[in-house]
């Protein structure tokens, strides 16, 4: 049986009303979370009954219909449905906490066991606790003989009250369902939908939805997309708290501003709209950057200074990003240092060369490559250009080979040397043929002169 649907799941199998798999599941993202329980609702929730019962219902969509449905009658019979289905294939009833925990950026669910009572007799005891940090809820303890069932038993435990419906078998006196256990906040899909709709309505955001926006964002929960949405859609004094929230978020994890930035330029059709303007280190070593962006007009950002390179990129990504949203620049609460020099070093027989080079360009020793390669006669030959970030130096290697393969090869491994000379002018390294052998003079070609790439 797989993870991902009950047995005997036909996956995109139609469904009654003639609509396919996927159409259904964002209808059932739609209206899990809504109030109401009108007709469309009560289609929905007879729909997952049937998909249910044919073994067609995925992990994700019971837990959707377990953890984001209201407690319309409706819905609590679908929920009794999807437990009764858990209830016979237990070990499943954990992959939904799971995936439920991993969608919510929650902490992973726990198993803890515990004391068994006297005369139990051999076996497991243990009970789950789930939910988000401070916040975490602990389901009923239950027994087995085995630890992995104990786990699925008091996974499936936790979920029936959370669904608020009883597992089979533990039917209370008189047939009446246990009071539902809450876990605080929304789903992610039914935050998701109430979002777009207020931000459609533009009349605010609304007490709920307002609380859980401050909840996601002292949690560390907005995501990129919320962000976006919050300081490029939403207008109007009911969402300037949230904004705020939203834009402090964002400057509390590097590279965030940037890439929302990027993504305004995109929605404008400016693919590369984001550029850096990096003046010289101040007389303290100090980096100093100034932020570019073409979207719906030009827009330039104020400097900033940092004793880091990326730090600094990031403070006046900040900057910018307050500005085009119109809200007071936020405190960007990130480490700055002073960086540590990056050292070129050559690479190990037989380590590639060219990757080896690229390494050096992610870790900000030099700038982003540049390649061409031609034929020669029979030969192939590589150029490779690149600057380097301590020094400023552009340098250029040109090598030969029988294919391109090796000569990019080559023309890599002469590059990392030059690199290396830079750093010591006077150091002898090893030649590919494994003899030491002093470096050149660096050899500047014109273009580089001119300072062009």
């Amino acid at each position: 049986m797989g993870s991902t649907t009950v047995a005997g799941a036909q996956p995109g199998l139609p469904h009654a009303s003639g609509r396919d798999t996927e159409e259904w599941h964002e209808e059932l993202i739609r209206l899990a979370g809504s109030a109401a329980f009108d007709a469309s609702v009560a289609s929905v929730a007879s729909e997952a009954v049937r998909r249910c019962h044919a073994g067609l219902l995925t992990v994700r969509e019971m837990r959707l219909v377990l953890l984001a449905t209201g407690d319309a009658s409706g819905w609590a019979s679908a929920r009794r449905v999807v437990i009764e289905a858990l209830a016979a294939n237990q070990e499943m009833a954990w992959q939904v906490l799971v995936m439920h925990s991993q969608l919510e950026v929650w902490p992973p669910p726990k198993f803890l066991t515990q004391q068994a009572p006297a005369g139990a007799g051999p076996g497991t005891t243990g009970r789950v606790t789930f939910g988000p940090a401070g916040s975490q809820v602990t389901g009923p303890a239950e027994r087995a003989l085995s630890r992995p069932e104990a786990k699925a038993r008091a996974a499936l435990a936790l979920l029936a009250w959370l669904a608020g419906v009883t597992v089979p078998g533990q039917e209370r006196a008189g047939g009446c369902e246990v009071d539902r256990l809450a876990l605080p906040g929304m789903v992610t899909e039914v935050f998701d939908q109430c979002l777009r709709q207020a931000l459609a309505a533009a009349d605010g955001p609304g007490q709920e939805l307002e609380e859980e926006l401050r909840r996601r964002a002292r949690a560390g929960r907005l995501r990129h997309r919320d962000m976006y949405l919050l300081l490029f859609d939403a207008r109007g004094e009911a969402w300037a708290e949230v904004r705020t929230a939203a834009l402090e978020r964002a400057a509390s994890m590097p590279p965030a501003a940037a890439r929302l930035l990027h993504w305004h330029a995109e929605h404008h059709g400016e693919e590369d709209g984001v550029t850096y303007e990096e003046s010289p280190s101040d007389a303290e070593g100090r980096h100093q950057v100034r932020v570019h962006l073409q979207a719906e007009r030009a827009w330039t950002g104020p400097a900033r200074t940092a004793w880091s390179r990326k730090t600094a990129r990031h403070y006046a990504a900040c900057a910018l990003l307050a500005e085009v949203s119109g809200l007071p620049e936020p405190t960007a609460p990130v480490k700055d240092e002073p960086e540590r020099a990056k050292r070129i070093t050559l690479p190990a027989q037989p380590e590639d060369s060219v990757k080896y080079l690229n390494k050096h360009h992610q870790r900000g020793a030099i700038s982003k490559l540049k390649a061409s390669v031609r034929a020669v006669g029979a030969r192939w030959e590589c150029a490779y250009s690149c600057w380097h970030t301590a020094t400023g130096a552009p340098v250029l290697a040109t090598a030969t080979g029988q294919g391109k393969i090796q000569a990019r090869q080559a023309a890599a491994l002469e590059l990392l040397h030059k690199l290396c000379s830079l750093e010591s002018p006077e150091r002898t390294v090893p030649a590919p043929n494994g003899q030491d052998r002093p470096r050149a003079a660096l050899e500047v070609p014109r273009s580089f002169r001119t300072g062009t790439q």
